[in-house]
């Protein structure tokens, strides 16, 4: 029984199951349970009306349980064996999502450029969980059109928090189309003149060949390129992840003023056509989140006694 987690959240809408499709599928190539999540976002019927309390509660139940139900089917026909459990929380998606990331490894959710009145603002969601998720966060888009190089993409700087990124991007190269592109966005300006950015193209080559020297070792198997862009980081990680499987991008947890790996990570989910992968940085997962905590937490117990037992 696999004690690695995935957590995908879904609502029914057409972006989770794109979402709910790319997490599926990430558990199998890693041999992990698929844990779904539904939040019953309005639980609160008092917010809504003060008549009918009792029936608008078990409305609303009877979908998240309907949601859940036919996301677990779904799972089950694409990926047959795949070990899958479904949980509903009761209060906000971040919050349900943020309790399941505990155990996780990582949380996966939608995003859609739209929604119709009345729905609530999914990107509100992805926004909190960008700033807040302590493991690595994926956001994926509506996939409007499927990858044409089948390459995953990491952004990285010259900076030791940065390259810690380089493990996670190997071994999610490992598990897809086995390409890696390195990619450092190389724009010097004013600010830059001080810090460890090299200050040409040759320079920013030779620094990322040492930095790929040790793994390329551990990971034969992957095929790497540095890409060099002449662009700031948003325009150029976006520019270079087009069309590809995977970006991952870091995201710093220490709120310097003069830093803006947040404020860049929240620019690129918000834009990208390709699947984010958002990595906390420097704090990582593994130093984040003990991993006994991790792997051996029930889900009953991250979500409380209120809530309602798994879907089978």
């Amino acid at each position: 029984m696999s004690t690695r987690r995935i957590v995908v959240g879904v609502d029914g809408s057409s972006s989770c199951t794109d979402a709910l499709a790319w997490a599926a599928r990430r558990a199998a190539q890693r041999a992990a349970r698929l844990v779904i999540a539904v939040a019953d976002d309005w639980a609160d019927p008092g917010e809504w009306t003060p008549v009918g309390a009792d029936r608008l509660r078990v409305a609303l139940g009877r979908r998240c349980g309907d949601v859940a139900r036919a996301a677990v089917h779904r799972v089950r026909t694409d990926h047959p064996g795949l070990p899958v459990d479904s949980v509903i929380g009761h209060g906000r998606a971040t919050d349900v999502l943020l309790r399941l990331a505990i155990s996780a490894e990582t949380v996966v959710i939608g995003r859609r450029a739209s929604r119709p009145v009345g729905e609530p603002p999914t990107f509100a969601v992805c926004e909190v969980l960008v700033d807040r998720t302590p493991v690595p966060l994926a956001v994926v888009p509506q996939l409007t059109r499927q990858p044409v190089r089948h390459r995953v993409v990491v952004g990285i700087a010259a900076s030791p928090e940065s390259q810690r990124l380089l493990p996670i991007a190997f071994d999610a190269a490992r598990h897809g189309g086995r390409h890696l592109d390195v990619a450092i966005c190389w724009y010097p300006t004013m600010l830059r003149l001080r810090d460890r950015s090299p200050r040409s193209e040759p320079e920013a080559r030779r620094w990322a060949a040492e930095a790929l020297a040790g793994w390329r070792e551990l990971y034969p198997d992957v095929h790497t390129r540095v890409v060099v862009r002449w662009a700031r980081p948003v325009e150029g990680l976006l520019d270079a992840a087009d069309g590809q499987d995977l970006l991952v991008v870091g995201r710093d947890d220490e709120h310097h003023p003069m830093r803006t790996h947040c404020t860049a990570a929240s620019r690129i989910v918000r834009r990208a056509d390709t699947p984010v992968l958002v990595v906390p940085v420097p704090s990582l997962v593994h130093d984040t989140v003990p991993a006994a905590t991790r792997t051996r937490v029930p889900l009953a117990d991250l979500l409380g006694p209120a809530q309602d037992p798994v879907v089978p």
